[in-house]
């Protein structure tokens, strides 16, 4: 394996300027999740037959395909204690590659589930895949920082050299510490209505500590903070969808200094940095996002020549503090460059 790489050379590897090189992944961090406990609990419930007439009627929830009430629950629940997740650009590339193997787009346009008939068996409408944290987790979020690439691709880079002949180059990343009772909910629907149907996301992180390369000090502290995806898909294959995102951070304590810019726009810029799609697969996209920031606390070091020896020190540093409720929408909309 190592040959091949480095036979491939420019491709996957970047020249510091010696004889030797850096891997160009070099954030990616193997193991995706560990933990010293897990419990998985598997449900499917048995579905009976729809009956002659609506007793119940229709649940309301999720795409009503006739089962006359609530649908047949299936999914995965899953307690974890002392877990640590490493998610980062590089895990999302092979999650993407993961699900397209098992779950290929097909590039048609879908059809619509047939309304149940009486005495048709019950169907379940989506699966529901349920994390919760016992004790405190930790989610790591590992990006390559190009705005440091400067810093290895000359003759003084002080860089150690692996088993494998290539130089490390350490990676930055943000730590989000929770506390216990933390949940993250996917449903994956499995019925298609009208207008098509929609996944979901629910994340619920409480009394978390996000934490960074930068300083190693604490850049957010918030008591809670709640996300949620919806990812519609329409009939049609491709056409033009709209996917919301809404964040609410409750009583955030936000440490912010300039690096901690840089490294966002890094993380930003390596999560988008695979190609974009063919002319012939692409699907145009809006992201909608809310985000609402209830009684923020924002400091600013206002040190003088801006050095700063102690972060987040209150009798160390002079701290400019910004407070004020922040409520912002933004959309960004996919797009495609035809080249000449």
């Amino acid at each position: 394996m190592h040959d091949i790489m480095r036979a491939q050379g420019g491709e996957t590897d970047r020249t510091t300027g010696r004889s030797t090189t850096f891997h160009e992944e070099y954030a990616r961090v193997n193991n995706v999740v560990e933990c010293s406990k897990m419990a998985v609990l598997y449900y499917a419930d048995v579905p009976g037959v729809v009956p002659s007439t609506d007793i119940l009627g229709s649940s309301g929830v999720g795409i009503d395909v006739g089962n006359g009430g609530l649908p047949p629950e299936w999914g995965v629940r899953i307690l974890m204690w002392n877990a640590m997740f490493h998610y980062g650009p590089w895990t999302d590339r092979h999650r993407t590659e993961l699900q397209d193997y098992f779950f290929p787009n097909s590039h048609r346009n879908n059809v619509p589930t047939p309304y149940l008939k009486p005495g048709d068996l019950r169907t379940s409408t989506s699966f529901d895949f349920h994390v919760e944290l016992m004790t405190e987790g930790t989610i790591r979020i590992p990006t390559r920082e190009k705005s440091k690439d400067w810093k290895y691709e000359t003759e003084s880079a002080d860089l150690d050299l692996g088993a494998d002949g290539y130089y490390t180059r350490p990676y930055g990343w943000i730590d989000i510490k929770t506390s216990p009772g933390s949940t993250a909910k996917i449903i994956i629907p499995f019925v298609c209505g009208p207008d098509g149907y929609t996944s979901s996301i629910d994340i619920h992180f409480k009394d978390i500590d996000a934490s960074t390369s930068v300083n190693y000090a604490s850049l957010l502290q918030a008591k809670n903070l709640q996300l949620a995806i919806k990812m519609h898909s329409p009939i049609v294959w491709n056409e033009h969808r709209e996917w919301d995102f809404a964040c609410s951070i409750r009583e955030p304590q936000i440490f912010l200094l300039r690096d901690h810019v840089f490294l966002f726009q890094d993380l930003i810029k390596d999560w988008t940095s695979t190609p974009p799609a063919d002319l012939l697969h692409f699907i145009p996209v809006t992201y909608n996002f809310n985000i609402n920031i209830y009684e923020p606390l924002i400091y600013l070091c206002v040190n003088e020549h801006n050095i700063i020896s102690n972060p987040n020190a209150s009798d160390d540093n002079g701290k400019a503090i910004i407070i004020n409720y922040i409520k912002r929408h933004y959309y960004i909309a996919s797009c495609f460059s035809f080249i000449d």
